[in-house]
Parts: structure tokens; C-alpha cells; sequence
């Protein structure tokens, strides 16, 4: 019996296999034909913009040797990975990047605008078949470029129905993150404009900012108020080298300077922070424990920015690590001169502490440690302004101090001048009567009858003090010796 249901068993399993195989290989295909299909970019929708940085992949090339030739070659086509993520975030490296993009454009033939979303790459270039190579980037002079816009950006001619794959070479010299967008011409003339409005907005109030406190300097003559000038003009030229403005409109033709800009402008922001903050706090006063600290932290980001100047790869760290250090020490510093009475130091430790979360994110994201975004990489500009409002709250409060002290001060004077007056009127009204001179020796009576000398009476009423000498007409008759045509001079005044 048992041997009669083991036959039927593997009869059936025999007339299922078939099945099974089937199944597996439609699987199969079904998997394969899914992951070819997330690699293609589909453009479907009325959506102005697409991020298709997820359906790109990826090929790290350290040497910097690989050639167009070899990278589209059979050779290379397992070597790419997908990237699977909404933003490429690979780190600080010195390297080029290859970014292989296939794109399927189901509606009607129309131009298209490739964009990668970081205005701090040195070089992007798109290459695709039969086309000449584009590029564009911080070290590519900005006449050179297809547009005029901060961030590199290549046009794309889409026909209908139809599938192309492109090939981007991105290198940088520091942390390689960006975002690949895809936007229709128009609206990414539009997106050009909004960037531009946005830029010279936030750089014009950060530019009439540091005028205002530039005159409240001059008037005031207090050195605290020229320390912040100088912080906000090297945030305002930190912000243009970030966002792409100043290669664009200061220094156009300086591929070598708009490369080593960033880091270098960081470090003299963070310079100044430091030199403002132990001004303001009065730190040998109010937090000397932190004085001396506060000073060699300010020489360290100075020698941080000359090292900016070079191309070691060891910069971006020690940047990093100053990044944070600087406004952790500010905060203790600030934090200490409040426990000793400074008040005004607590809008100090606030600004501190919201720069502090800034920088630390704007680390997170330089490392690859967060992903990229518009708001990820605003974050340090919006957090380093509320700084800025928070420091101009501090000096508000600083300028109303010096205001109560100058009162205070001028009220002291006037009470002082005051009791000048009143002890003159005093003294003049004391000689402000007749008062009986002897007709004989010139004695003056006094209140109590006494019969004192004209000087004696004075001095003891008044700050007057007498010296004596003699007339001429005594000095001929006392002294008539004296009195020779040959001018000789008469003895000097003696004091009584």
C-alpha cells in the first residue's frame, strides 16, 4: 500500500514540475524585466521637473583616468551600480564620478534641461552618442556654459517615444552630493529667476545690514560693532560662494578661486564669529577662562583658511572639525560671562547654540551621512541668519546700555556743574554787602566785629590767593636806587 501512494506521489510531482519551472522562470523575468525597467526613467505625468537620480548608476573612478570610450563600452556594463536613493551623497573623495542615465520620453518630442543640483561642483560633463561632450561646473568660466546659472546644467532633446542613455562625469575635489534633475525648458527659466530673486534678496539685507551697524561704528567708535561688519561681510561672501552668485557675478574668470572659495570663506566666517563673540562678552572681564582659548581658536581658523588655499584633502576635515568646535566654544564662553553677570552674553549663547545646529548638519550632509535636498542645503544659511538676528538683538540691547551709561554720565556732570554754580553763588553773595574798610590801614570788619586784613577776609571767603609786588610810583619812592635810566628790572612779586 505504502509502496502504491509513494508512485502516485511522484507521479504528481513529476506532472507539476513543468509548472514549477514555469513559474520560477516567469519570476525570473518578471524580477529581471523590473529592475531594467527602475533604471529607465519614465517620463510620465504633466510634472515640470523630475528627479531621476534614483534610475541613475553609478561607477567611481579614483584614478580620474576612465575615458567616455571606455566607460560606454561592453566592458564596463556590470560595473555600474543603481543608486536607489533619491540623492547621490558619496562623501568628501577626490575622484570622478560616472553616472549612467537612461531616459524614456512617452509624450511629444520637447527640450528638456538636465540640472545637477549642487552649485559647488568643480565639473560636470555630459556625454551621450554621437554628441559632442558638455560641460559646465565652478572650474568651467560661466561664458562657457550653456546656461547662466549657478548650478551645472545641460539642455536634452527628447524624442517622442523614444529611449536615450546619457552618460555625467562629476568631479570635485571635496564632498560630491547632488540631486539629477530633469525640468522642461520653461520652467526651468522660471526656476533661474526665482534663485536670482531669492539670492539678491537675502544678499541685500545681509549687505544693508552690515552698512547700518558700519555707521552705528563710526558714531559710536566701539570696535564690537566693526567686528560684526566684518562678520556679516564674510557670511555675505560665504553665502555667494555656496550658492553660486559670486562665480557667476564677482569672479567669473577664477575657476582656481571659486574651487578653494568655500572652505576659505567658512573659516574666516568662523574667525570672525570668534572675534566678535570674545569682543562683545568682554572675555578677559566676564569669561577668562575662555579668553585665551577664544584667541587661539581665532589664529586656528585663520591657518585653516590659508590651508583652504592648497589642494590637500586633509582641509575639508580639519574644516569640519573647526566647524563645530568654534560655536561649542562661543557657547561656553558666553555661557560663562552670563553666569558672571554679563546679561547681554545670553543672546550671545542662543546665537551660538542655533549656528552650532547648522554647521553640525551642513557636517551630516558634507560626509554623506544625510541625504541632499533644497532644505538640506539652506539649512546653514537659515540657521547662520537666525544667528544674525539674534546678534543684532544682542547689540540692540548693547547700544541701549550705552545710551543709559552716556545719560548717566552726562546727568553726573550736570549735577557736578551744577554744584559749581551754587557754591560761586554762594561766595558771591557772601560779597554781595557793604562791608566797613578802615579809612586808615584798610582793616575789613567781619560778621563777629573783628578787624581783619583785606587778604585774610578774601581768603577765608573765597579761593581767591594774593602775591604782592610794587607800583611803579612806590617803587620810585621807596626804592629810588632802582629807578635808573639803564632799565633795570624791579624785584620779583613775592606770595604772602
Amino acid at each position: 500500500m505504502s509502496l502504491e501512494n509513494n508512485s502516485r506521489a511522484a507521479s504528481a510531482s513529476s506532472a507539476l514540475r513543468p509548472f514549477v519551472r514555469l513559474a520560477l522562470a516567469a519570476a525570473l523575468v518578471l524580477i529581471l524585466s523590473s529592475s531594467a525597467l527602475a533604471r529607465i526613467a519614465i517620463l510620465e505625468g504633466p510634472d515640470p521637473c523630475y528627479n531621476i537620480t534614483s534610475h541613475a548608476e553609478v561607477l567611481v573612478d579614483e584614478s580620474r583616468m576612465l575615458g567616455f570610450e571606455e566607460v560606454a563600452s561592453p566592458a564596463f556594463e556590470d560595473a555600474f551600480t543603481a543608486i536607489g536613493s533619491d540623492s547621490v551623497r558619496i562623501g568628501v573623495v577626490r575622484a570622478a564620478v560616472w553616472h549612467r542615465i537612461t531616459l524614456m520620453n512617452p509624450r511629444q518630442a520637447e527640450r528638456w534641461v538636465l540640472e545637477i543640483d549642487n552649485a559647488g561642483m568643480c565639473e560636470a560633463t555630459l556625454f551621450y552618442p554621437n554628441a559632442s561632450a558638455k560641460s559646465a561646473g565652478i572650474c568651467v568660466p560661466p561664458g562657457s556654459s550653456e546656461y547662466f546659472h549657478p548650478t551645472p546644467a545641460f539642455s536634452l532633446d527628447l524624442p517622442a517615444n523614444a529611449e536615450r542613455t546619457f552618460y555625467l562625469r562629476v568631479t570635485h575635489n571635496g564632498s560630491i552630493r547632488f540631486r539629477a534633475l530633469l525640468w522642461q525648458d520653461q520652467a526651468f527659466r522660471v526656476r533661474t529667476v526665482r534663485w536670482a530673486v531669492r539670492a539678491f534678496l537675502v544678499e541685500g539685507v545681509l549687505l544693508g545690514l552690515a552698512g547700518l551697524w558700519l555707521c552705528v561704528f563710526l558714531g559710536t567708535r566701539e570696535r564690537t560693532y566693526l567686528y560684526f561688519v566684518l562678520l556679516l561681510v564674510s557670511f555675505l561672501v560665504s553665502s555667494m560662494t555656496r550658492n553660486g552668485s559670486g562665480r557667476l557675478f564677482l569672479w567669473p574668470d577664477a575657476p582656481w578661486w571659486a574651487d578653494h572659495s568655500i572652505t576659505f570663506t567658512g573659516m574666516l566666517v568662523l574667525g570672525t564669529t570668534l572675534l566678535f563673540t570674545r569682543a562683545f562678552i568682554r572675555a578677559p572681564q566676564y569669561a577668562p577662562r575662555y579668553d585665551r582659548p577664544l584667541l587661539f581658536s581665532m589664529w586656528m581658523c585663520l591657518l585653516l583658511a590659508a590651508l583652504a588655499l592648497t589642494d590637500l584633502q586633509i582641509r575639508f576635515y580639519f574644516a569640519q572639525l573647526m566647524g563645530v568646535g568654534a560655536p561649542l566654544l562661543a557657547m561656553l564662553a558666553s555661557y560663562s560671562a552670563h553666569r558672571n553677570g554679563f546679561t547681554s552674553a545670553r543672546y550671545i549663547l542662543l546665537a551660538a547654540a542655533v549656528s552650532l545646529v547648522g554647521v553640525f548638519q551642513y557636517v551630516l550632509l558634507s560626509v554623506g551621512f544625510i541625504p541632499t535636498s533644497v532644505w538640506m542645503e539652506a539649512t546653514l544659511d537659515l540657521f547662520f541668519i537666525a544667528a544674525i538676528m539674534l546678534w543684532t538683538f544682542a547689540l540692540t540691547h548693547r547700544l541701549r546700555y550705552l545710551e543709559r551709561q552716556e545719560r548717566r554720565r552726562l546727568e553726573q556732570e550736570v549735577q557736578s556743574r551744577t554744584q559749581d554754580l551754587e557754591d560761586v553763588r554762594t561766595q558771591m553773595s557772601k560779597l554781595q554787602r557793604l562791608l566797613p574798610l578802615c579809612s586808615a590801614c584798610g582793616k575789613i570788619r567781619d560778621e563777629q566785629g573783628a578787624w581783619d586784613t583785606l587778604e585774610r577776609y578774601l581768603r577765608k571767603r573765597t579761593d581767591v590767593d594774593f602775591s604782592h609786588g610794587v607800583c611803579p610810583e612806590c617803587l620810585q619812592r621807596l626804592y629810588p636806587d632802582y629807578t635808573e635810566e639803564d632799565d633795570t628790572p624791579a624785584p620779583p612779586p613775592t606770595a604772602s
